[in-house]
């Protein structure tokens, strides 16, 4: 089978993370699956090693479509409007996946769609007209692992704040706030900026607080162990959330988390199990009591090994995966049923009559995809 995967926008954010992962284990499993984008902000270092990626400014989707013979499309519902037109523009016959992980725009011709998590679902319920199936996100838990413990020479610990400063959503503020904090003193900071362009806010923030910008995804394993080892923690000040994938690959490398009880967190996070929901309320009080909790008494490493447990057991990519077998099968066999299905096995020779026209003219080159 082949699989064509295709989002908005390639960054540094969960949602290219989940579609490399998903990818590597569809490749693991003999599905041919690629991903397209229709801007390059400089994530295609997700893919390496994994799949072809191409980008709307050197490879038109239309041409692409028209060129391979794609099984199905999985589609990120923010790409949806472009996909749909070029789907349209090449006359696509397969079957159709639509996944939201927050901005909706259904495609009235997808066949099924997911949201990763309940919150989702419910957001877009009213919107869409067919059933919304819930499909959690998933990471490599080989790779993000408890790994070895290392024993730091008198370390500081410390708290790490992941997201984009831009992001209204992501509440960048309540973080500073924090790190301001008299409480907060015997404390050192990290933060991971997946922004697309670097503003300058480390004068916002204690002299001492470290900041990397674009933090490469082989990287966030030993990032997270780094944390967990200096007897800190990650934390979260997020208005809302569709799910939350920093916070479970904290969890599964063993590093604890504190995060508001919004969105999705709070169906991935069990409060004073996996983790710690906080009363975003509360503002910052109610973080440094859920920092203060987290790491009083036996604690932190009954969250540590319980949140990596409950990582392990419930999103991990091959979990990911078989869950999306099923709902591949599922829009396969209503795309058989489809009258467009009928004329399907015609279609391969107007497609290539078309391509043979347009290469005479000169308006088609066929692009591979580059190494």
């Amino acid at each position: 089978m082949r699989v064509l995967h295709i989002g908005a926008v390639c960054g540094h954010g969960g949602t290219e993370t989940v579609m490399a992962t998903l990818i590597k284990e569809q490749r693991n499993h003999g599905i041919e699956a690629d991903a397209f984008f229709f801007s390059d902000l400089g994530g295609a270092t997700h893919f390496v090693d994994i799949c072809c990626v191409r980008f709307a400014n050197s490879s038109s989707l239309t041409e692409l479509l028209l060129n391979h013979e794609y099984d199905l499309l999985h589609v990120i519902s923010g790409a949806a409007p472009n996909a749909r037109l070029c789907a349209k523009r090449s006359s696509f016959q397969g079957a159709i996946v639509e996944t939201c992980h927050g901005t909706f725009h259904e495609w009235s011709d997808s066949h099924c769609i997911t949201a990763v998590s309940q919150h989702t679902a419910n957001a877009i319920q009213g919107r869409c007209e067919k059933l919304i199936q819930i499909i959690p996100n998933g990471i490599d838990t080989n790779r993000f692992s408890i790994g070895q413990r290392l024993k730091l020479d008198n370390p500081r610990p410390q708290v790490a704040w992941i997201g984009r400063y831009v992001d209204y959503l992501k509440d960048f503020d309540g973080f500073i706030a924090l790190a301001n904090s008299s409480a907060m003193a015997d404390f050192a900071f990290e933060v991971v900026d997946g922004s697309m362009i670097e503003y300058d806010f480390q004068h916002w923030l204690p002299s001492q607080t470290m900041v990397t910008r674009k933090k490469s995804w082989s990287e966030m394993p030993d990032f997270y162990r780094g944390i967990r080892d200096s007897g800190g923690l990650v934390v979260s000040t997020s208005r809302s959330e569709s799910f939350g994938l920093s916070l479970i690959e904290a969890g599964s490398c063993g590093c604890p988390v504190a995060a508001p009880k919004v969105g999705g967190i709070a169906e991935v996070i069990e409060h004073k199990k996996t983790g710690y929901l906080y009363d975003r309320s509360g503002g910052t009080e109610a973080l440094i009591e859920a920092i203060n909790w987290i790491r009083s008494d036996s604690n932190y490493d009954s969250i540590s090994k319980n949140a990596s447990a409950h990582v392990q057991d419930k999103y991990t990519s091959s979990r990911m995966f078989e869950s999306y077998c099923n709902v591949y099968e599922q829009a396969l066999d209503l795309n058989k049923g489809s009258r467009h299905f009928l004329f399907s096995r015609a279609l391969p020779i107007v497609k290539r009559s078309f391509l043979k026209s347009a290469q005479l003219i000169g308006f088609y080159k066929r692009k591979e995809c580059p190494k």
